[in-house]
């Protein structure tokens, strides 16, 4: 995703609207509605800009139920042109709150809202969704260099984000009674991906990485072979990594199972997942990234296969910067839809956490076996 700051259309960014109080709820929740379909709510995005504990200064995205004056438009995702159905800074929507937690890691070179075809369904069916920049690994401000330095503060950057709205949920001003801390989803693309595992608990073995590279040579390894492997251990386990409160984890696109031992042992602690993977991935190819980080996770996990899929069907880059890979030409380059693909994703997602979270909803226990995704030939499910 490093190209795609040269294709960003700038405009003008928006300042943040001053801290506002919380609606009252005065209505019950409304009906949930199918995982497939848009959910009930409204949904609003807000950006927070905090520093947190360790110092460091965090910008976060947050996704909720809003409440939306009739007519209002979408707001664009500064500084590019993006959008979908979020409204800014719109009123939150109480009537079902408090919402379930999502946290959310954008891929290397990606950015908080890389994925709002997801985020946004999400919020729209009653859940509140978080994810930070990981400085030095977006495209506006992508620094090679400093790689490993992400690898070890992307979980705590996601941790300290929804803490900071736990905490702020607990006030008086925005976005009191929102939320409420306790447990989370922990959900990522690509990078986001090992972020999301070592969240729900996957014990992070960095000598894994020296003996994958031995044997092998990727991306990784080129920036893995400029630090000392026991060097960067002592700095993982110095550092905040798994959270006690994460329930599942959502990775999309996963891979960079050796980050967990030679043999992807520590992944066996990893809580519940859904996984989502392309079966044409170029960048952590299926058969030596998704698959062995299905086949070394602990269970329960689900694995969806999407036919025909890449590395960037569970993004909106098609929609950021549409000539930076040739998976936005879809039919004519051999790619499937990008549309199908987020449909089928958000769609698995959202029945997933649902009935992981035992919400009850009718239909999403049946999204989540075969024959459901049977008639289109899309997606490949394998449960253990």
């Amino acid at each position: 995703m490093i190209a795609m700051a040269a294709s960003l259309s700038a405009i003008g960014c928006r300042p943040e609207a001053a801290s506002d109080s919380a609606s009252e709820p005065v209505e019950t929740a409304p009906a949930p509605t199918a995982a497939a379909e848009d959910g009930p709510y409204a949904v609003g995005a807000r950006t927070i800009r905090f520093t947190d504990p360790r110092g460091k200064d965090l910008v976060v995205e947050v996704w909720y139920p809003a409440s939306v004056a009739e007519g209002a438009e979408a707001d664009p995702y500064p500084p590019t042109t993006l959008s979908r159905a979020a409204v800014r800074d719109a009123t939150t929507d109480l009537r079902g709150a408090p919402y379930p937690v999502v946290g959310f890691s954008h891929g290397f070179a990606g950015i908080r809202f890389q994925s709002v075809y997801l985020t946004e369904h999400l919020a729209s069916h009653g859940m509140v969704v978080i994810a930070p920049d990981h400085a030095r690994n977006t495209f506006l401000d992508l620094d090679e260099s400093a790689v490993v330095e992400v690898l070890i503060e992307r979980p705590g950057d996601v941790a300290e984000a929804v803490d900071e709205v736990f905490r702020q949920a607990a006030g008086d001003g925005w976005p009191a009674g929102l939320v409420e801390d306790g447990p989370w989803i922990a959900a990522g693309h690509s990078f986001g991906s090992y972020t999301s595992l070592v969240l729900g608990g996957a014990l992070v073995d960095y000598t894994g990485v020296t003996a994958f590279c031995d044997e092998s040579w990727n991306l990784a390894c080129s920036f893995a072979a400029t630090r000392d492997a026991e060097e960067v251990q002592a700095r993982v386990d110095g550092t905040r990594t798994a959270d006690p409160r994460v329930s599942g984890v959502v990775p999309m696109s996963p891979g960079l199972w050796y980050a967990f031992g030679a043999n992807g042992e520590g992944l066996a602690q990893a809580a519940p997942a859904l996984m989502l993977a392309g079966d044409r991935d170029q960048v952590l190819e299926y058969r030596e990234d998704a698959r062995p980080t299905f086949e070394h996770h602990g269970g329960p996990a689900t694995l969806a296969t999407f036919s025909r899929a890449g590395h960037y069907a569970f993004s909106d880059i098609c929609a950021i910067a549409p000539i930076f890979t040739t998976e936005c030409q879809e039919e004519e380059a051999g790619w499937v839809s990008i549309e199908a693909a987020q449909q089928a994703s958000a769609t698995l997602v959202t029945a997933w956490i649902r009935e992981h979270l035992s919400l009850g909803v009718d239909g999403d226990a049946a999204l989540l076996e075969q024959p459901a995704w049977d008639a289109d030939g899309l997606v490949e499910l394998e449960t253990k």
